[in-house]
Parts: C-alpha cells; sequence; structure tokens
C-alpha cells in the first residue's frame, strides 16, 4: 500500500489525495516507496569557492565553518554548522594569499628612503646693496647671528622690557645669551638716516651702559657718522658691524 509523501498516513491505492493532509498522490513511487521532500534551498550552505588571489571583501556578517567550508549569511541564527563545528568570522583572502584584514594601505606602498638629517641653517644674507646692522655672537670666534636691514628713518636698538614699555627695533635680548643682553640698555642708542643725503649715524641714548663707535667712546646725545664696515660695541659686549652687503 503507498503512503503519503508528506505526512506518511498508509493510502488506499485509488485515492488521488490524502485524506489527511490532503497532498497530491502523484508525489507517490508506483513502488510504494515516499520521496524525501528537498532541503529548502534557504538552509543548503554553500561551498566556499576557492581563493583567486584577488582581494576580495566579504560581506557583513558572514561566517564559515572551518571543518567543512561552508558559508553562512548573516541571516542564520546559529553559531554552529549542520556538521557540529562552531562557526567563525569569514575573511576572505587577498594577494599571496595574506587575508585581506592584515593588509593596510601603507603597506602596498615603496618604502620611502631615509633622508640625511638637515643641518641648521645661518643668519639669511640679504640681498647685494641692502643697508643692514650685523650682529655677531658674543662668544669667540664671533659669527654674524642677524642681519638687521635699515628700512626706517630711527632704528631703536636696546633691550624688549614689556614692563615698561620699552619695544626697540632692535631687540638684543632675543639675540644673545641672557647675561650678555642684560648689560644692554633697554634704550641704549637710534640709528638715524638722512634721507637727503642718505647718510647714517648713530646717537647713544641719556643712561646707556657705554658705546664705542669706531675706536672712540661715544656721548650720549651726539651723532656719530657710519660708514661701510664701522664697528659699534654696546656695553662692552655686545657687538655689531654697520655694513653694506656687498
Amino acid at each position: 500500500m503507498p503512503n503519503c509523501a508528506v505526512c506518511d498516513i498508509e493510502l488506499q491505492p485509488q485515492q488521488k489525495t490524502c485524506h489527511v493532509c490532503g497532498s497530491a498522490t502523484s508525489d507517490v513511487s508506483q513502488s510504494g516507496a515516499s520521496l524525501t521532500p528537498p532541503l529548502p534551498l534557504s538552509s543548503a550552505p554553500s561551498p566556499l569557492p576557492e581563493s583567486s588571489g584577488v582581494e576580495e571583501k566579504a560581506p557583513s556578517g558572514e561566517r564559515e565553518c572551518p571543518a567543512c567550508g561552508n558559508i553562512f549569511d548573516s541571516l542564520y541564527q546559529d553559531e554552529f554548522c549542520p556538521c557540529g563545528t562552531e562557526l567563525r568570522p569569514r575573511v576572505t583572502l587577498g594577494r599571496e594569499g595574506a587575508p585581506t584584514d592584515s593588509i593596510s594601505p601603507e603597506s602596498l606602498l615603496p618604502p620611502v628612503p631615509l633622508s640625511p638629517p638637515v643641518e641648521p641653517a645661518g643668519p639669511s644674507r640679504p640681498a647685494a646693496g641692502t643697508v643692514c646692522i650685523v650682529v655677531y655672537s658674543d662668544a669667540k670666534p664671533r659669527q654674524p647671528i642677524r642681519y638687521v636691514p635699515i628700512v626706517k628713518d630711527v632704528v631703536l636698538i636696546g633691550r624688549e622690557d614689556p614692563v615698561r614699555g620699552d619695544f626697540p627695533d632692535l631687540d638684543l635680548a632675543s639675540l644673545l645669551d641672557p647675561a650678555a643682553a642684560k648689560k644692554v640698555s633697554r634704550r641704549h642708542a637710534e640709528l638715524l638716516r638722512a634721507r637727503d643725503s642718505q647718510s647714517f649715524s648713530l646717537r647713544p641714548l641719556p643712561g646707556n651702559t657705554g658705546t664705542q663707535v669706531g675706536k672712540e667712546l661715544a656721548s650720549p646725545g651726539q651723532h656719530y657718522p657710519l660708514t661701510d664696515g664701522t664697528p659699534i660695541v654696546l656695553g662692552g659686549v655686545v657687538w655689531m658691524k654697520f655694513e653694506t652687503i656687498k
């Protein structure tokens, strides 16, 4: 006697439908053996494709079975494969078989060659013909540490003191050792430019700690002409030179 392919109830040979579930008896084989229902497509895992060696990004939430290679999407709620093995997050293979999670954009770039350390540059020398004051280091051998172009008719030389409101055009405190800079007055001297004759002179201000122009000890309030190469010493420690850049 044939059985129903759905509910396995015994049927009469002349029955066209199952009297329990209503299924058609055409699904029953002539020999009377019941047919096994097909596996739903949604639950049938697909085999793991072979890696082509090219980076492939796995869809979010995919998991795979390390034993049989079956792949499950985020709709599969079980933590285990039908074979009984615990699932793990899927990792696709990139170039040379390396997991794409381990490949960063920086690792694909060629290495940057190391450049030798850059030596600090010396003071910037102005263009030829520039009239300037050259400040020298306080340690021997004395080297130029700053070229100060003369672009104003009056250039105040001294040491900055914001508390007293002293802001000289040439602040020697920012260039020299503090001990040496303190031997210069806050308002030490003025460098003057005469526009009609384009001549220059130095006028020490009252209360300065001593000024030497060339080989002469200068008196406060007096004008001392400056020519190309004239040395100037302030406070006995700060060495400068009036110079036209060649």
